[in-house]
């Protein structure tokens, strides 16, 4: 079998970071509204997501570099594992994800201390977008761009009457023009939205 390409595990990498918002969005879904058979549905999504890092995974053992994707995908999928051993033990079920683990725990040369491989800058921009419209509403956002010392003079130049999405993109592009997607940035969030510290971490180490 041939190597996968970058552009294909990069394909796959975005597929999986969908998946985990999709998770993130249900589960705020149901602690509004938990509907009928709220279990059903947030297994459907759960499924998705070790769906999808399991397809990740596949193409990761087909190539040599996996150990630099130690660093960003080790801890989430290693709590897969943990939280799931019925399907990833289960060669019907996610197998590679759990193979992967296993290689990444036993081989002493995939430190953590490596540095994962870097995204494209629009990937990165797109990602952020992605991460800030999981983690607030619109009313949310706007206020936490205005009590941010850093990024409050950004505040007039984002468009009032904007989507949670557009508001998003907007605020993430300006930002990046005025080189404010650095450190504080992701210091600040991750004072606003510490129960969000992981997926926090994740964007910033891919930046």
């Amino acid at each position: 079998m041939e190597p996968p390409s970058p552009e294909l595990l990069s394909h796959l990498e975005g597929e999986c970071e969908q998946a985990s918002l999709r998770v993130n969005e249900v589960c705020a879904q149901l602690r509004a509204d938990p509907g009928p058979d709220p279990e059903r549905a947030l297994t459907e999504v759960c499924a998705h997501l070790l769906n999808q890092c399991d397809r990740l995974s596949f193409y990761l053992l087909q190539t040599r570099d996996h150990p630099l994707y130690r660093p960003r995908y080790l801890v989430d999928f290693q709590d897969f594992v943990e939280h799931w051993p019925e399907y990833t033990a289960n060669p019907s079920g996610f197998p590679s994800l759990g193979r992967l683990v296993e290689l990444w725990i036993a081989d002493p040369h995939t430190a953590l201390s490596q540095n994962p491989p870097r995204v494209s800058r629009p990937s990165r921009l797109k990602t952020i977008q992605k991460l800030l419209s999981s983690c607030f509403t619109e009313i949310e956002l706007r206020q936490w761009l205005m009590g941010n010392e850093g990024l409050a003079m950004l505040s007039p130049l984002i468009p009032a009457s904007l989507s949670l999405d557009a508001m998003a993109f907007e605020l993430v592009a300006t930002a990046d023009r005025h080189g404010l997607l650095n450190d504080a940035f992701f210091d600040a969030l991750e004072t606003e939205r510490p129960q969000r510290l992981r997926d926090i971490a994740r964007v910033r180490q891919a930046g």
